[in-house]
């Protein structure tokens, strides 16, 4: 996890050290707006990195990177440094990322649970879900870890209705194991992921997004990089003219 002003930085150590980077589209920098990390492969030492620069994709509310370095842990492992994140923002990363991917692989869960019997602070754990919008989707974790892993969890907390019902939702993926390529084509994923949605932004973000253009754009129409502004006006015809190829 990087600043998002030292991405090239970090791409070109990892490029002279003999890593190739996954093909990416990018048009009018949508790589920060579409995604929020970059995969590397060194194919010699058969070694995968990803080089984050949110912790989440877009619109989801999270903390500033300071504020993560700020509150970074220092791991013992090694006798070089290597830093993670604090225990209250790996917890609010944990349940975002397991709520994202419909919680799928149980072993997410069982982060939680372990985190949760370690004796988190909950009260300071709760102040950040709520900071970021996070309370329904982290209450969502503590209901299913509770229902599958028996989780203790403090009295005081109380689970949202909303919560409760994002976890039956999440117990499909559970159940039925599908890979996530095929999970995030699904109807009913799409369905989930909007439940996750909690403020304005993160409702309306999607109609935003289909509005932004497009390696597709691109492919349907090749425009100079002076002119490539012309993509947003152009993007619903270019879009149609697509439908209208496929469907003749």
């Amino acid at each position: 996890l990087i600043p998002t002003n030292t991405v090239h930085t970090a791409e070109k150590l990892l490029l002279s050290s003999g890593f190739e980077k996954e093909v990416v589209p990018n048009v009018l920098n949508e790589w920060k707006w579409r995604y929020h990390h970059k995969v590397y492969f060194h194919p010699q030492k058969n070694i995968q990195i990803e080089i984050h620069w949110r912790l989440q994709p877009r619109p989801s509310s999270e903390p500033p990177f300071k504020k993560l370095w700020e509150r970074k842990r220092l791991s013992t492992i090694t006798s070089y440094p290597v830093y993670f994140l604090g225990k209250e923002d790996l917890f609010l990363y944990l349940v975002s990322h397991g709520a994202r991917h419909g919680w799928f692989r149980l072993r997410w869960l069982l982060d939680i649970d372990q985190m949760l019997r370690k004796g988190i602070n909950v009260e300071k754990t709760n102040l950040l879900m709520k900071k970021y919008q996070s309370l329904h989707i982290g209450g969502q974790a503590l209901f299913l870890s509770t229902q599958l892993l028996k989780t203790p969890v403090n009295e005081k907390i109380k689970i949202g209705n909303s919560s409760k019902e994002m976890a039956q939702m999440a117990l499909f993926f559970i159940k039925d194991m599908l890979p996530l390529h095929v999970i995030m084509s699904t109807n009913f994923y799409r369905r989930y992921h909007l439940s996750l949605n909690a403020s304005t932004l993160q409702k309306i973000y999607p109609i935003i997004l289909l509005l932004y253009p497009n390696s597709a754009d691109v492919e349907t129409l090749k425009l100079p990089k002076s002119l490539q502004l012309l993509y947003f006006p152009l993007r619903p015809f270019l879009w149609a003219w697509r439908k209208t190829r496929k469907i003749v």
